[in-house]
């Protein structure tokens, strides 16, 4: 997708919870919490380090990364001109998605 997002002049933003947020839910609910692969802190199959800004960055694309509360601000360099650009908001590794689970 990243690929194809630098030729199109595609906005890019993306959630950081530091994993797979919706799997460790799932874990959560019907494994009673027992994590596997969806985080970089759990002991069994954690995920290697990465970061999702220099992964879109390799992709040729400018990326920033920033918390909800300066959203606002980085919201406007994302827009400020036509190019491909990517934001990484990093959010609350408890993060709950509602609606979801049991």
């Amino acid at each position: 997708e990243l690929a194809l997002a630098l030729g199109r002049k595609v906005k890019t933003v993306l959630l950081d919870n530091q994993g797979y947020g919706i799997i460790r839910q799932t874990q959560d609910d019907f494994l009673k919490g027992q994590h596997c692969g969806s985080s970089k802190q759990h002991a069994q199959a954690k995920l290697p380090p990465y970061a999702v800004d220099k992964l879109v960055a390799a992709f040729g694309i400018p990326c920033k990364r920033c918390t909800l509360a300066e959203l606002a601000q980085h919201l406007v360099w994302l827009f400020e001109n036509d190019e491909a650009r990517g934001l990484v908001i990093d959010v609350d590794f408890g993060l709950k998605v509602q609606g979801v689970g049991i």
